[in-house]
């Protein structure tokens, strides 16, 4: 595994928590979960190594779609009655939203990373996927830039938190 790839992947990835608490952390609605939010994307993150590292490409594929169809379907079925019925449990299953939904991204990033053909380059690193360690890696980059993305259009609509 290149060594480069491991500072440039973990300097992004801290980027994307410096990234949150700068522009949120003077934000009233999210300055109480802020701390919350980089606990469950820094988790999703440790999942998905542990998940990559321990499985092999068959049950990587089961998954996916098990998730897919965990985070699609059933959760959205279980917020809706969770909000029918009290609102105590609409924030863990919101936490479990967001878990599922980065679990996702992050699997399908790996997939498409191991189908090209050539790397991508993003911010002059190319990110190879010669094999599962290195899209794995290539995957949680890219979700860095993504959670950085995410807050920046987070910051830029402000009628989205208020």
């Amino acid at each position: 595994m290149n060594r480069k790839a491991w500072y440039q992947t973990l300097a992004i990835y801290v980027l994307a928590l410096v990234v949150w608490t700068l522009l949120f952390w003077q934000n009233q609605y999210l300055k109480d979960v802020l701390l919350e939010i980089h606990i469950t994307y820094t988790t999703t993150l440790t999942a998905f190594l542990v998940i990559n590292a321990v499985f092999n490409s068959e049950w990587m594929e089961f998954i996916r779609i098990f998730i897919r169809t965990l985070f699609r379907v059933w959760l959205i079925i279980f917020i809706t009655f969770a909000i029918a019925v009290s609102q105590k449990r609409v924030g863990i299953l919101l936490s479990l939203s967001f878990i599922f939904g980065y679990l996702e991204g992050l699997m399908d990033i790996s997939k498409w990373l191991q189908s090209r053909t050539t790397a991508l380059t993003i911010f002059r690193m190319q990110l190879f996927a010669q094999n599962r360690a290195e899209a794995t890696l290539a995957a949680v980059f890219l979700m860095s830039c993504i959670h950085i993305l995410c807050a920046l259009l987070i910051a830029v609509v402000p009628w989205v938190i208020s």
